[in-house]
């Protein structure tokens, strides 16, 4: 159980370090997604200029409020979730403002180095960087997509699975969704706990079998190297790349 004592008992040297830790990955988060880092320095351009002018100030403001909101409760407040998906997922929602803010801090990027330099033509430059920087954001998307993608072997691995368990079983694996997906079975995603606590959220929900991986929780790490042999989990198939146990019932 969390609360305030237990938060407290952590220490002030650990809370400490995991705000900065989280507030340091906060920032990483911001640079990356919504401002595709590149495009980050004009982004705060546009966004300095434009706040200057009283006309559109009020129409910075939400962004302003939203990005310091989500990024105190993700860095400061809510830093386990914060730093785990919830302030990546949560960003998507500036992204209307950043793409056209990018916009006119390459416009006015362009104008303020054309005065500077004679020979520069305005209006031919905005279309050439804009048309790079949407070329670099391609390249970029593909190069960062290849790292999302499922390795070849795992649905292979889970295909197997399919065939091995009962078609009513309920799997707990690290990439439920992904097991779902390629079998159709209902899965869910194994907590990064011990083995007891894992255990109590198989049986909450009715999971027949266990799916590690080279990517387990580390807290399973012993149970998947058969280090620890727990009598609820029998190994029933196994593979250089994962290991599937059969989840046996409470004790009567």
């Amino acid at each position: 159980m969390i609360d305030l004592q237990s938060f407290l008992d952590w220490g002030w040297s650990n809370i400490i370090f995991s705000r900065i830790q989280g507030s340091w990955l906060a920032i990483q988060t911001l640079v990356a997604i919504p401002g595709l880092i590149f495009l980050v320095p004009f982004i705060l351009v546009a966004f300095i200029h434009l706040y200057r002018r009283l006309s559109s100030r009020y129409l910075l403001r939400p962004l302003l409020f939203y990005t310091l909101t989500l990024f105190l409760s993700a860095a400061l407040v809510f830093t386990f979730p914060g730093t785990r998906g919830s302030l990546f997922h949560s960003s998507i929602a500036l992204w209307p403002w950043t793409t056209a803010l990018a916009a006119a801090g390459i416009g006015l990027s362009v104008d303020w180095a054309a005065d500077r330099l004679s020979h520069w033509q305005p209006e031919r430059a905005k279309r050439i960087f804009s048309g790079l920087f949407i070329l670099v954001a391609l390249i970029l998307t593909i190069f960062v997509s290849q790292y999302r993608i499922s390795p070849p072997e795992e649905p292979e691995i889970y295909r197997e699975v399919s065939q091995i368990v009962p078609a009513t079983s309920v799997v707990m694996a690290g990439n439920a969704p992904a097991l779902h997906y390629f079998t159709g079975l209902p899965a869910v995603s194994v907590p990064n706990e011990a083995v007891e606590v894992m255990l109590q959220a198989a049986d909450r929900y009715g999971v027949t079998h266990l799916l590690l991986n080279e990517n387990r929780p580390r807290p399973l790490d012993d149970v998947y190297q058969g280090k620890v042999v727990h009598p609820r989990l029998q190994l029933i198939w196994s593979s250089d790349q994962a290991k599937l146990y059969e989840v046996g019932t409470l004790p009567e």
